[in-house]
């Protein structure tokens, strides 16, 4: 009994570990190429967002220059528009469905000051000077005064020339009847011949 139960220690001691039946994980080799290779990529990708980051920053510069530019403009303009509308006593009643907005418009007019005229469906009246609208408003609201805008001019130099015609006229009867009553004049006192001059005296 007692060499049995030897030789059945032994056997238990012989046997492996459950630990040591588990597969082993071998690590992967480190080569430096891959990390070379990894490098290369990020400073790739970091060239690539910089040449971005600079295109960005010279689109934002233009653009400022751009809405600068815009905004300067626009108010020269309607600056300008606005002299001559009030030189022309003219407004002009733009069409409603024309005009962009987030409201329902009635009626819509530009008047002699340049001031963009909005009566809205709800009730209420919007007055503002025509630069003070957005940008695409002025556009459109420009697009459609300026052939109304031809028209007064044509119909301004019509009335100008007929006046400038009747002034002519005016002129010419004018200097016609100063001429007859300069000559009358002439030939009622006749200057026949000059006063002598009186010699001055003086004494020794």
């Amino acid at each position: 009994m007692t060499e049995k139960s030897a030789e059945n220690n032994t056997s238990i001691k012989m046997l492996p570990k459950p630990e040591d039946q588990s597969p082993r994980v071998e690590e992967a080799p480190f080569f430096p190429v891959q990390l070379a290779s990894e490098n290369k990529e990020n400073s790739m990708v970091e060239q690539r967002l910089e040449d971005l980051l600079k295109m960005i920053t010279d689109e934002t510069a233009q653009l400022s220059e751009f809405l600068t530019e815009e905004d300067k403009l626009t108010n020269e303009l309607c600056s300008s528009l606005k002299q001559i509308l009030k030189r022309l006593n003219v407004t002009i009643d733009i069409p409603a469905q024309t005009i962009p907005s987030s409201r329902r418009i009635r009626r819509a007019t530009l008047n002699e000051e340049g001031e963009l005229v909005l009566v809205l469906d709800e009730g209420g009246k919007k007055k503002a000077f025509l630069a003070e609208y957005p940008p695409d408003m002025v556009l459109t609201i420009l697009w459609v005064v300026m052939p109304e805008l031809v028209n007064a001019i044509k119909t301004y130099r019509k009335k100008l020339g007929t006046r400038v015609g009747f002034f002519v006229g005016l002129r010419d009867e004018l200097k016609n009847v100063a001429k007859t009553i300069v000559e009358g004049e002439k030939r009622g006192n006749p200057r026949t011949a000059e006063e002598p001059k009186q010699e001055t005296k003086t004494g020794k």
